[in-house]
């Protein structure tokens, strides 16, 4: 098996060296902002898979890779504007479990 790169910072795609082999290699964003050749590089890495959200709409290309999962953020604002009207804690969505 060949050893694999840890991804230490946030911008996209810039892998580090990694210290000791990884088996699977998954990057996590919150706004897929990927620009110029990035889909290709995130297509043709050893990256399995890369996670954003859709706070920024992701370019065709980055549609079309099957590596890139883009989740939505729909859920939680929808939440977030529930508690506000009903004066509960917004904060407690990003404790824990997000339990009030």
């Amino acid at each position: 098996m060949r050893e694999r790169g840890r991804i230490k910072s946030d911008l996209l795609p810039r892998p580090a060296p990694a210290s000791a082999p990884q088996k699977r290699v998954f990057s996590f964003a919150s706004h897929g902002l990927l620009s110029g050749a990035a889909s290709d590089l995130i297509a043709h890495s050893e990256l399995e898979e890369v996670v954003v959200t859709n706070t920024v709409p992701l370019r065709a290309a980055a549609r079309a890779n099957d590596k890139i999962v883009q989740l939505s953020v729909a859920p939680l604002l929808a939440e977030a504007i529930k508690r506000v009207h009903l004066k509960q804690s917004v904060s407690a969505l990003f404790k824990n479990n997000g339990a009030a």
